[in-house]
């Protein structure tokens, strides 16, 4: 979809957010195959299982289940189980939602900063207020500057944000 939601994103920050999501998940997932096979290589050295042959590897893995319940029981193999699939698997999804959600704050508050810079305003902490001040053109140009590409960036910085806020309330509960 080139204008979700009628947005013009910025199609090469789109491009990139896009690539490093999917190079995240590809080494997501290898993590997890390598895992997942260290682990049933580790159960299996446990349960004493070492001399497996290829041709019966469902049968030993039957095996390394079976001594699993009778050490911790059904439940805590289910137990287990749920949170391998609760915390463990969808980490990324997470990943990407506390990342897209910290680069969406920090544009707001750079947004506010700029505008508020741009108006000819500087914010004083020790009175807790806004007081005005004398910019230099050169200032004025640069905040103008950086308050356009800030503004022109915010819609593809959102619509990566709600989208990965969606999927991980769908995903990560």
């Amino acid at each position: 979809v080139a204008n979700p939601a009628g947005l013009k994103l910025c199609a090469p920050i789109a491009r990139l957010f896009g690539e490093m999501v999917v190079y995240c998940s590809r080494v997501w997932t290898t993590f997890l195959q390598v895992l997942f096979s260290l682990s049933i290589h580790h159960l299996a050295s446990i349960t004493m299982i070492t001399n497996v042959t290829v041709g019966m590897g469902t049968f030993w893995s039957m095996f390394a289940f079976r001594m699993g319940v009778m050490a911790v029981g059904v439940t805590g193999v289910l137990g287990i189980a749920s949170d391998c699939i609760r915390f463990v698997l969808p980490w990324h999804v997470r990943l990407f939602y506390n990342l897209f959600r910290g680069l969406y704050s920090l544009q707001i508050h750079l947004i506010k900063s700029l505008f508020i810079h741009f108006m000819g305003w500087k914010y004083n902490p020790l009175r807790n207020r806004l007081d005005s001040s004398v910019l230099s053109l050169s200032q004025q140009i640069i905040s103008s500057h950086l308050l356009a590409i800030a503004l022109f960036t915010f819609p593809t910085t959102a619509v990566f944000y709600l989208f990965f806020a969606l999927v991980c309330c769908c995903v990560c509960r």
